[in-house]
C-alpha cells in the first residue's frame, strides 16, 4: 500500500485539535512516518505548495519533510492524463454548481492532482489517499463543493480518513 496524505489531514489537526504546543509528539510522528527511508507514505507537490503558502509551524513541519516523500505532479505525463480525465469527469457533472468546479479544478489546489496521482499509479487499489473530508452523506454529491471521498467512490480509489490512518500506523499521543 502507498498513502498519500491531504492537505486537510496536515492543516485540519494543526489548526483544531493537535496544534503542536500541546500534540507535539502527533507531528514527531507523522514526519518519522512519512520520513522512514523505504516507507510507504507521501505527501504530492502540491500539498506541500498549500502548506508553504499558510504563516505558521506548518511552514517547518513540511520543510523538514525528505524531499523523496514529496511526490511530483505537475510535470509527470501519467498524472496530468489523469488529471484531464478528472476534469472531464468534473465537467459533464451538471449536479455540481459551477463555482465549485472551479475550486476543485484550480491548478493551485491539491485536492484534483491528489486523485489525479492515485488514479494515474492506483495499480490493483494499492493507493490509499488520507483525507479529513468526510463523504457526503446517503451517497448524494454535494453541490457546492466537490469532496475528495465522493470523487474517489465514483473512481474507485480507496481513502481513509486521518484517524484511521493513526490507528494503522500505530500513532498514539
Amino acid at each position: 500500500m502507498k498513502y498519500i496524505i491531504d492537505t486537510s489531514s496536515i492543516i485540519t489537526p494543526h489548526r483544531n485539535y493537535y496544534n503542536v504546543d500541546i500534540a507535539p509528539s502527533f507531528w514527531d510522528h507523522l514526519s518519522n512516518i512519512i520520513n522512514q527511508p523505504n516507507g510507504n507514505v507521501f505527501i504530492i507537490d502540491k500539498v506541500k505548495e498549500e502548506i508553504l503558502r499558510g504563516n505558521d509551524y506548518l511552514i517547518e513541519w513540511i520543510n523538514n519533510i525528505d524531499k523523496n516523500k514529496i511526490l511530483i505532479t505537475e510535470t509527470d505525463e501519467r498524472v496530468l492524463q489523469a488529471y484531464t480525465e478528472i476534469s472531464l469527469w468534473v465537467n459533464d457533472h451538471d449536479h455540481y454548481k459551477e463555482r465549485a468546479k472551479e475550486q476543485f479544478l484550480d491548478a493551485e489546489k491539491a485536492d484534483a492532482f491528489l486523485i489525479a496521482y492515485a488514479k494515474a499509479y492506483n495499480i490493483e487499489g494499492e493507493i490509499i489517499i488520507v483525507t479529513e473530508e468526510m463523504p457526503s452523506p446517503d451517497g448524494a454529491l454535494n453541490r457546492k463543493k466537490i469532496k475528495i471521498p465522493d470523487v474517489c467512490r465514483q473512481l474507485n480509489i480507496r481513502y481513509i480518513h486521518l484517524f484511521d490512518f493513526m490507528r494503522e500506523f500505530n500513532i498514539r499521543l
